[in-house]
């Protein structure tokens, strides 16, 4: 990107048929919608293939330049809703939740006997979060899994 832009500006949605779509862009284009004070048009859209269960965020990106350029960024952001893709996604997940168990158990057997010294280690703080980022990404993997299905 070029610059930053503020949340401000017009938004023209694209809906329906083809051949609607097609006239009003014909229509914006003969009022002049893309003028010399336009800096940048961000055309937005979802891809959705059922085939293979992809779902693709397409953002691509016009920013017209003060020297009369234009520049052009594409955007692409796939998201697969299927959950394991093989048997070793899930053999790996199944192993990495059990570690994250095991290693909880060790932390929390250390915190019983050193007490209030547990905290007072460096590396007991980077095994806390260390633990705590896994919790976390197991809990986003959770949800992802709940929203998709």
């Amino acid at each position: 990107e070029f610059g930053t832009y503020r949340g401000g500006g017009y938004v023209y949605e694209f809906r329906g048929r083809l051949s609607d779509m097609k006239t009003n862009l014909s229509a914006l284009h003969q009022l002049d919608w893309i003028d010399e004070k336009t800096r940048a048009v961000f055309i937005q859209l979802t891809l959705y293939n059922p085939s293979v269960q992809l779902l693709t965020a397409v953002t691509l990106l016009a920013e017209f330049l003060p020297s009369g350029g234009i520049y052009t960024t594409a955007r692409f952001e796939p998201i697969n809703f299927y959950t394991f893709t093989s048997i070793l996604q899930l053999v790996c997940t199944i192993f990495y939740i059990f570690f994250i168990i095991y290693f909880i158990v060790i932390e929390i057997r250390l915190v019983l006997e050193l007490r209030l010294k547990y905290f007072r280690q460096f590396w007991s703080l980077i095994q806390l979060g260390i633990i705590g980022c896994s919790l976390g990404s197991i809990g986003v993997y959770f949800w992802r899994f709940q929203e998709t299905n």
